[in-house]
């Protein structure tokens, strides 16, 4: 069974929480210079997800892609955040123009860390 919905355009995403600069997810971005992730909440659920159809594959491109919705997941919204360590492991790339869903959750805090 898939949980998430079919369609990541529909998902709800405050506008008061867009961050207009970084690279994976900054509004005022083009794709041509960046990847424009618009990460929002799954219903029902405390993970977040967005579409992402890659124009490029590397290593890079990827972790940049799992940041954002990482960071969205651990609550960035009312905060100032910087990643410290990102754990994940990459089986493989993705294939350039296929649609991919980037997905993250939260698994906790301790102080002002995000897990």
């Amino acid at each position: 069974m898939d949980p998430a919905p079919r369609s990541y355009d529909e998902l709800p995403h405050d506008p008061d929480l867009d961050i207009t600069v970084p690279f994976a997810c900054g509004t005022d971005r083009s794709p041509d210079d960046a990847l424009c992730l618009r990460t929002g909440p799954l219903p029902g659920s405390a993970r977040r997800a967005a579409a992402w159809t890659p124009t490029e594959s590397t290593a890079e491109i990827v972790w940049a892609a799992l940041d954002c919705p990482g960071a969205w997941a651990s609550g960035i919204a009312g905060r100032e955040m910087v990643l410290g360590t990102m754990t994940a492991r990459v089986h493989a790339l993705p294939v350039v123009g296929a649609p991919c869903v980037v997905m993250a959750w939260p698994r906790g805090s301790s102080g002002t860390t995000s897990i």
